[in-house]
Parts: structure tokens; C-alpha cells; sequence
């Protein structure tokens, strides 16, 4: 039962001005949810099974009214997501006395509830009287989140093995209807990650605290541990009208790991800034590797595998990478970059062939679409053993230009001494076409060079089935004593013991007919001491002086 005014023209009066009581009754049944979608598109996105009810009853006269309401809400589910829990909620509202409460509670099974409340004056006759009143009427409301278990949510997550965290938070509204002032902040405790695959490590010990407003977003800390690094930040974004204008942000790294698989370990420092306008800021910083290592055990010696010989020497080609970082949307692919790449602690080489450490920086400009590095990694202190050999790299060069990009220039030389030879490498080129130059003195075809690195001898000196042999045995000693066998790394540290010592099986002596087996001791680079015997029994013993032309 509702008055009405004579004159609808004069709505307002009435309602500031007439006595009259009202009385307005709605209740209705339980009703599938999804059944008023054609008015509220929303509700067609919940499953079939979400139900809600509402009772509303008002009385008193329009301009003094009391009202009464209430809503719940059941088995709230999206079939998008069939793994969350169902929710549950409910909201009351009551007005009188020239003011309006609301409360609501949303619940779900094994978690705490989270709590809306909000208050703010409900006078009909004043704003009948003078609508622009409402605009400056004053608001109170408050959210808040309840301790939410992120473990819950490990099933939505199809990458992670184990997820954990408590996340706490709550946001504030006051001030005006049309100026309303919002404060809010979001804390994460304890956090933690787990991959499925266990190549990325897992984070641990996160903690994060956020606090925002409708101009203002604060990141007041970022912690975290991962794999024996850790990593930390804060920062701000401004914003305008709910879009953002400036950032600060800044983050900084310890010991991160940043990769690993089964021959890289890559570690970095990092201290990183991205400031400026939103729309072009700059990320500027230095990261530097640290702890970082390349290791890779190479058989030269395939056991049960036919030998053949090597072919023309080639470099393996890299992809290069796409000269426009692709699918990068606005504005970030307009942000600008100043960060420089370096080597705080060399980057070490090692294996059972090599041993070596890499030395460098590269500052990285352009924009996050168009990169540009300018720089130069150098290799230093590299040596391979090879069965019969060391490959030593004199110089190396590994250079970034804005042209090339990330296709980085290879510069590399270096040299081996396969007795009586001496051999010169030399790669250059692009990383992804790379070009190989092998030269000897004296000189060879590049695919006997090759066959000389990997047995020692050229493929002459395996026509003769006994030499073959004896080259094959030499060859099986030679990669026993390195320790490149199974069981071989045990016994390494005991063999180590003759580095010094060249050992050679049944080879043929070039000034005589006869073919010796001997072990040479190298007392310097340049003194040698040989001791050999013959099938026959016959022995001999030489002091060598050794001098090489340049």
C-alpha cells in the first residue's frame, strides 16, 4: 500500500510532506539464480544449482521510511571453475532514523568469512527537497578479507606442485558520494611455490604488502627466497581516473637463480629500476652473473659405436631471436632500456674436456620491442683436452651491437699441438651462421685436422691394421686416465697424478723401423724426459729439448 500524489507532477512535495503510512512487502521463493540472467547477465555465468532468496519490507512514510531487507545467496559456483569450493551469501540492510546500514557475509566451506560493512545517511525528504545534497553526503564502508589459505587454490594452478601463503587485507571507504577517499591494503605471509617441473626452483618464504587508493598504488615490500637467492622490491603507480599515469618501481636481486638444467647454473645480482611516465618508462639497472657455471662431459670415445671419420669442421647455428619481440601490446613495448649485463664474478667453464671463464658487460638500450646491446663478452683462460692435445683459445670475443642484437659476432682463435702438427681455429660470424676455420702447419684438409684433434693421428697413420690398433688402445688409455669413463671420476683424483706424462702404445718410431711404447715426463714446457721400450725387448731412454717455429 502505497500513496500517491493527486498532482504526479508534485512527487517531490509528496515526499518530503505526506504522512501518510506506507507498507511495501516483498518475499520471494528460492529461485535458481541463472533464471535472471535476461536482467542481470552476470548470474548466467553461475551454475544451475545457485540459488537466492530475498524478503523485503518497508513502513513508516517517504519521508521518515524504515527499511528492511535481506538477501542470501547458496551454492554460488562457476562451472568454469568446478574445483573452487561453493560460496554462500548473505546481506542485510536496515534504514531509520535518517540512516542506512548494510552487512553482508560471504562464506565458503573451511574458510573464514569475509565481512562487509558500510553505513551513510538515508533522509528522502532532504534530497527531495534539494537533490544536490546527495552528492555530499558522507560514506563509511569497510571490507574485509578474512586469512585465506592460498593452499586451497593449489588445483588452479595446473603448473605448481604445491602452493601455501595466507593472505590477510581489508579496503575502507569515506569521505563524500562523489568524492569517495579508498584505502586498502593486501598482505601476503609465508608464501610459497612449488613447479611441477623441477626445472624452475621454488620460491619460499614470500611475504608482500600492498597498500592502494584510488590515485595510488604502494608496493611497501616484496620478499622473497628462492633456491639460496633472494630477491626484494617496492614502488608506487600513480594513478588517474583508474588508469595509470606514473610508475617507481625497484627491485633487487642476491644470488638469484635465473636458470639451471643439466649444464648450466646461471646466478645474478640484480638492482633494477622502471621509473617515469607509464606510458614510456625506463627500466635502467645493472644485473651482474655471479656463481654462475657451464659444465659438460663430452665422449670422445663412444664405446660400441663404429668410427668413422670426422667430417668438414662446422659450427652448430643458433636461432636467432626475432628482431621485434612479438605480441609485446602498448605502452610496454614503448618503454625504454638503460640496464647494463655484466660479469660481477666470472662465468666459469668446466668439464671433463674444458676449462675456462668468461668476462664481459653489455648495456642494453632501445625499447623492450627493439632492443639494442653494445658490448663484449671475452673468453679467457680456456683450455679443452682433447685425447692427444690441449685446445687452447688465445683470444675470444663474443660482441653485441645494436645491429646485431642478441645475434651476437663471434671473434675466437685458438691453437692445439697434436705432435708433430700445430693447429690454428679460428670461428667468426654471426652465433647463428657461425664460420670455422681450421689451419695447420704443416697443412692438412680440415676434415684430416679434425681426424687429427680426435685421435691424434691423420688418417694415414690408421691405413695399417696394427697402427689402428695401437692408436685405438692409446686413444682408450689416454680417456681412462682423464676419468671420462664410468667409474673413471673416481679414480680421477689418483691419475690426476700423471697429467705430465704422454703416454704412446706401439708407435712408430720416424727415424728408425722399429715401433716403441713410451711414457714422456714433461719436466718444463720445453724439457722432456721419454723412457721406451720395443716388442722385442729393446729399451731406450732420451732427454728432449723441445724448439717450434712461429
Amino acid at each position: 500500500r502505497l500513496p500517491v500524489p493527486t498532482d504526479f507532477s508534485k512527487w517531490r512535495e509528496m515526499i518530503a510532506q505526506d504522512s501518510r503510512p506506507i507498507e511495501l512487502a516483498i518475499h520471494s521463493r528460492v529461485l535458481p539464480l541463472s533464471r535472471l540472467s535476461q536482467w542481470v547477465p552476470a548470474l548466467g555465468q553461475l551454475d544451475p544449482i545457485s540459488t537466492g532468496q530475498i524478503d523485503l519490507q518497508a513502513s513508516g512514510t517517504y519521508a521518515d521510511p524504515i527499511v528492511e531487507g535481506k538477501l542470501q545467496a547458496k551454492d554460488l559456483r562457476s562451472p568454469a571453475q568446478p574445483k573452487l569450493p561453493s560460496a554462500a551469501l548473505e546481506m542485510s540492510m536496515n534504514a531509520r532514523d535518517g540512516g542506512l546500514t548494510i552487512e553482508a557475509t560471504a562464506k565458503a566451506p573451511d574458510f573464514a568469512p569475509a565481512l562487509i560493512t558500510a553505513a551513510f545517511p538515508f533522509r528522502p525528504a532532504a534530497w527531495a527537497e534539494n537533490p544536490d545534497i546527495i552528492k555530499s553526503e558522507p560514506i563509511e564502508a569497510r571490507f574485509d578479507l578474512p586469512r585465506l589459505d592460498l593452499s586451497r587454490f593449489a588445483t588452479l594452478m595446473p603448473f605448481a606442485e604445491k602452493v601455501s601463503g595466507i593472505v590477510t587485507g581489508n579496503v575502507q571507504v569515506s569521505g563524500e558520494i562523489t568524492k569517495p577517499v579508498v584505502k586498502g591494503s593486501l598482505a601476503l605471509n609465508q608464501g610459497g611455490l612449488e613447479f611441477k617441473n623441477s626445472k624452475f626452483p621454488a620460491i619460499e618464504s614470500g611475504t608482500v604488502a600492498v597498500e592502494f587508493g584510488l590515485e595510488r598504488i604502494f608496493l611497501k615490500s616484496l620478499k622473497a627466497t628462492v633456491a639460496g637467492g633472494s630477491i626484494s622490491g617496492d614502488g608506487s603507480l600513480s594513478l588517474t581516473g583508474a588508469v595509470p599515469t606514473l610508475v617507481d618501481m625497484r627491485l633487487r636481486a642476491d644470488h638469484l637463480p635465473l636458470m639451471r638444467n643439466d649444464f648450466l647454473i646461471l646466478r645474478a645480482n640484480a638492482d633494477l629500476r622502471l621509473q617515469g611516465p607509464f606510458q614510456k618508462a625506463t627500466l635502467s639497472g645493472t644485473v651482474g652473473t655471479v656463481d654462475s657455471l657451464f659444465y659438460r662431459d663430452i665422449e670422445l670415445l663412444p664405446i660400441g659405436t663404429p668410427f668413422t671419420g670426422p667430417k668438414a669442421a662446422a659450427l652448430p647455428k643458433i636461432e636467432p631471436p626475432l628482431k621485434e619481440t612479438a605480441g609485446l601490446p602498448e605502452p610496454f613495448r614503448n618503454w625504454l632500456l638503460n640496464v647494463q649485463v655484466r660479469t660481477e664474478q666470472p662465468f666459469l667453464i668446466r668439464g671433463n674436456l674444458a676449462n675456462g671463464q668468461v668476462n664481459g658487460k653489455v648495456t642494453v638500450g632501445g625499447t623492450f620491442a627493439k632492443p639494442a646491446p653494445a658490448g663484449a663478452f671475452t673468453i679467457k683462460d680456456f683450455a679443452a683436452d682433447l685425447p692427444f692435445s690441449t685446445l687452447s683459445v688465445n683470444n675470444g670475443t663474443v660482441l653485441f651491437t645494436p645491429d646485431s642484437g642478441f645475434d651476437p659476432i663471434l671473434e675466437i682463435r685458438g691453437s692445439a699441438e697434436p705432435r708433430p702438427y700445430r693447429v690454428t681455429i679460428y670461428a667468426y660470424g654471426r652465433a647463428s651462421d657461425p664460420q670455422l676455420v681450421l689451419t695447420s702447419n704443416p697443412p692438412l684438409p680440415e676434415n684430416e685436422i679434425m681426424t687429427l684433434l680426435a685421435t691424434g693421428t691423420t688418417t694415414s697413420g690408421l691405413e695399417d691394421p696394427q697402427a689402428a690398433s695401437s692408436r685405438a688402445m692409446q686413444l682408450l688409455a689416454e680417456e681412462l686416465r682423464r676419468g671420462r669413463f664410468r667409474y673413471g671420476k673416481q679414480l680421477r683424483p689418483l691419475l690426476k697424478l700423471l697429467d705430465r706424462v704422454d703416454f704412446s702404445i706401439a708407435e712408430a718410431d720416424p727415424y728408425s723401423t722399429d715401433s716403441y711404447s713410451t711414457a714422456t715426463l714433461a719436466i718444463t714446457d720445453r724439457w722432456f724426459l721419454s723412457a721406451g721400450i720395443t716388442s722385442a725387448g729393446d729399451s731406450r731412454g732420451m732427454a728432449i729439448w723441445r724448439f717450434s717455429f712461429r
